[in-house]
């Protein structure tokens, strides 16, 4: 008999000697992941830009801001950025048209002074395991000549984590 069977040596019923015992332990484990995961990432749109009179150069210009949700693992440590989209050129974003270009601006802040890029400001985050929503503003400046079209361009949203 192994050794933590002999106090039940003096049990001599054999159904008795079930009730005998014997202590271990299972390891049980499990790794949690950083990861993150986008939820509803909704259109910034523009609207009409007038660049004749209410966008012109003595205008104003038009300003638009629009959501995205992201769910990233609680506690980590993220870093979000947004590339300078499919049209651009010289480092700065364009909406096209059929070859025609107006230029825009992403900002992460509302009073649209600081640019949203992938490289140099980023906006920075702590994940909490719960989805969160974060505010792309967007301006297209007054002064820019434009023929009648409609313009588009997309811009990945890259998150390192």
């Amino acid at each position: 008999m192994a050794s933590n069977d002999r106090h039940c040596d003096s049990i001599s019923n054999r159904e008795d000697r079930l009730c005998c015992h014997s202590n271990g332990s299972l390891p049980v484990s499990a790794t949690v992941s950083n990861t993150c995961a986008f939820g509803t990432i909704s259109t910034l749109d523009f609207g009409a830009y007038d660049p004749s009179v209410a966008h012109a150069s003595t205008g104003s210009h038009l300003d638009a801001q629009t959501t995205f949700a992201l769910t990233c693992t609680d506690g980590a440590s993220i870093t979000i950025g947004l590339d300078n989209g499919t049209h651009a050129s010289g480092g700065e974003r364009f909406l096209d048209s059929g070859g025609n270009k107006l230029r825009y601006v992403l900002y992460s802040n509302a009073a649209r002074t600081t640019a949203w890029d992938s490289i140099t400001n980023l906006v920075s985050d702590t994940g909490t395991g719960s989805s969160k929503t974060y505010t792309v503003y967007g301006r297209i400046e007054k002064g820019q000549t434009a023929p009648v079209g409609s313009y588009s361009d997309t811009v990945s949203i890259k998150v390192n984590y």
